[in-house]
């Protein structure tokens, strides 16, 4: 992947391109009639690449999102492989007969260059190096087989409705990436709950077609709470003009 200047870079480092819909034409629109004044030098270009940056960082990867799978899911795919594992490794442990045994010897001993063995006059003697690493194979299978399980039992146990918690956190977490934009923006020093709640409505909907935000009044005065005792603060440049 190439850039053709920093800006497109760091517009990528961002993560702005993950939301598309935030432009200065859609913001305009979106915010048209909101009741506090923008601030002076505070255009919607500004307020476009701003936002884009906060909310990048509320993505999460996959495997870290409350749309992943869950853990008794997860805890179930590792036990069952482990019990898999565990039955090959039964069914060649104990079932492969000696003659299946001899068999492998003797294509091993045809494939052998000796290494590992004594030779004498010219012939070598011992066990050849894939019959060697296949017993050793056997034995990784069991330790996969029960290392699995292992894995499988410290899997912690999710609590109920565990996504709804995750999607309340993140929504959280985002309307505090945008509450310094937003007073930023307008021409005001307070996080009054309605006019802030507004705006993060319409913000939402149009980065991730949220209309109809769950529990969207706590969600707000949870934010409130946690900006009054501790804003976020972000790093330097990170916002430019902010």
């Amino acid at each position: 992947m190439s850039f053709t200047n920093d800006e497109e870079l760091n517009r990528f480092l961002h993560h702005e391109h993950a939301f598309p819909n935030i432009t200065a034409d859609s913001l305009s629109d979106k915010l048209a009639h909101f009741p506090l004044p923008r601030a002076n030098g505070k255009d919607f270009e500004w307020l476009g690449m701003a936002i884009r940056r906060a909310l990048g960082l509320s993505i999460r990867a996959e495997v870290d999102g409350p749309n992943r799978q869950s853990n008794t899911d997860t805890r179930k795919e590792l036990d069952n492989l482990g019990k898999r594992a565990g039955k090959l490794w039964l069914a060649m442990f104990d079932g492969i007969s000696h003659e299946g045994e001899d068999a492998l010897w003797r294509f091993a001993h045809l494939n052998w260059n000796g290494e590992g063995g004594t030779t004498i006059d010219g012939l070598s003697y011992g066990d050849p190096a894939e019959m060697i690493r296949f017993r050793s194979a056997l034995k990784e299978l069991d330790w996969l087989s029960q290392w699995l399980r292992r894995g499988a039992r410290q899997i912690p146990t999710q609590q109920p409705r565990w996504t709804e918690k995750e999607h309340r956190e993140i929504r959280i977490f985002r309307a505090l990436c945008l509450a310094p934009i937003y007073l930023a923006f307008y021409r005001t020093d307070k996080l009054s709950i309605k006019p802030f709640g507004d705006f993060y409505q319409r913000i939402a909907a149009l980065a991730f077609d949220e209309d109809d935000i769950p529990d969207f009044e706590s969600i707000i005065s949870d934010a409130r709470k946690i900006h009054g005792a501790q804003p976020t603060v972000f790093a330097a440049d990170f916002i430019p003009g902010l």
